[in-house]
């Protein structure tokens, strides 16, 4: 199973690290200076990323002002076939060092979103693991095992194209999955013991599912605390795809839909253990034991423009719906276009336009209402344009504007122009 490095980790798909188009990059870096084709050989790769983003409100919103927020990271995945012999073994580290502020909760007035995508949960230490785990592919790579400390958003719900946004509501997977699951749908920096399953069928078809446990310390701020202390009870994900090619230019279509089931327990959002309100009685919440959340989504090149296997106008969209008990998102929609190879002397340009929705509670809202107070959040969007630009070998420089519609969800702030660029570079 190929992994692909970007602002967050993800599994079975592709980022510009990895494309074919990176072949050229290779050759004008030098690979290392021999030293990863060298290592390759014995079944030793390694991923070097830096990923920095300036991002600033600059009309409306909470108040004008800018913030950086940056991530470098190191990954290093070893096929023990080659090394030992062992045919199907491999072992995947992730490692990361973040800094930064968020632009969304310090100018824009946003907690639902946040307009800089890579901020958060990286421990203040010098490297944070973010995941280590083992693989077995089995039954001619038909079967793929994976066992270890990762997340379930990494390979459920996931798509590179979201991660070539800004919007932190999306990657690697949409915020009411990820921020709307009390820690069942765990999303890297952070980790927990997981094992999951992908097997390939006829007709190309997946199947996915898995198990991984709720709660407990997440990795901790280093990453490396394992602890089951806290972790009261399982998550359970499926996920069925679909990823033919269509029409003479094998233009390819990626469709997933899938859901998980909680066993663990999580707190309700408005109510106490006696019923009433949380925000006027206090007291400790009411729990429930058990949820649920569901998706569907995909992808489909409407053009081909280019030989790269993501080489064409792409057409992406999601619909993501969260138990809105446990969690302050209740659904939330996707939509929008990726375009790479429109331009001939610059084949590895992209451009990009995006479209996210998200609908919050409605069972907090209707509690608020019964007793005559307030809402705190309804509903909120960003829509979002953004030109990548490869500038140099491994090197993308992509401006961004977003225009974030009622930020927070709540209406206590006039929608935000938010203006930005990010530098990625990739060895």
């Amino acid at each position: 199973m190929a992994i692909a490095y970007s602002a967050w980790p993800i599994l079975r798909v592709s980022t510009p690290a990895t494309r074919s188009d990176a072949r050229h990059d290779e050759a004008l870096l030098g690979s290392w200076w021999g030293i990863r084709p060298t290592l390759a050989r014995y079944g030793i790769v390694l991923n070097v990323n830096y990923f920095g983003m300036a991002v600033g409100n600059v009309s409306r919103g909470m108040r004008k002002g800018a913030d950086y927020a940056g991530q470098t990271s190191f990954g290093i995945d070893a096929d023990w076939g080659l090394l030992a012999g062992l045919n199907g073994f491999s072992t995947h580290l992730f490692f990361l060092n973040r800094g930064g502020r968020p632009v969304g909760r310090d100018y824009v007035g946003d907690s639902v979103f946040n307009e800089n995508n890579i901020y958060g949960a990286g421990g203040n230490v010098i490297a944070h693991l973010g995941y280590a785990f083992i693989e077995q592919k089995l039954w001619h790579d038909q079967l793929d095992l994976m066992a270890g400390r990762m997340g379930a958003a990494m390979l459920f719900n996931a798509s590179p194209i979201f991660c070539d946004f800004f919007s932190f509501g999306l990657c690697p997977t949409p915020r009411a999955i990820s921020g709307g699951s009390q820690d069942a749908f765990v999303m890297p920096p952070q980790n927990n013991w997981s094992l999951y399953a992908s097997l390939s069928l006829d007709h190309d078809l997946y199947l996915r599912t898995g198990i991984n446990a709720v709660g407990g310390a997440l990795g901790g701020p280093s990453g490396f605390n394992w602890s089951s202390q806290g972790v009261t009870g399982v998550m359970l994900p499926f996920e069925v795809g679909w990823s033919p090619h269509w029409a003479k230019s094998q233009k390819p279509v990626h469709l997933r839909a899938g859901f998980y089931a909680s066993t663990a327990q999580a707190s309700d959002i408005a109510l106490n253990r006696q019923g009433n309100l949380l925000a006027l009685s206090g007291g400790s919440p009411l729990e429930h034991r058990g949820y649920f959340a569901a998706w569907a989504g995909g992808d489909i090149m409407l053009l081909r423009q280019t030989a790269a296997p993501d080489g064409g106008l792409l057409f992406f969209f999601n619909y993501t719906h969260s138990d809105d008990r446990i969690s302050i998102y209740r659904d939330m929609g996707v939509a929008g276009f990726e375009d790479r190879g429109f331009w001939t002397k610059r084949p590895q340009d992209r451009i990009g336009l995006l479209f996210v929705w998200s609908e919050q509670s409605a069972w907090l809202r209707k509690r608020l209402r019964a007793a005559h107070l307030p809402d705190v959040q309804n509903h909120t969007g960003v829509l979002e344009a953004q030109y990548g630009a490869h500038i140099a070998a491994g090197t993308f420089l992509t401006p961004d504007i977003q225009y974030v519609i009622r930020p927070g969800a709540a209406g206590a702030y006039h929608n935000a122009v938010v203006l930005g660029t990010s530098l990625q570079v990739g060895l």
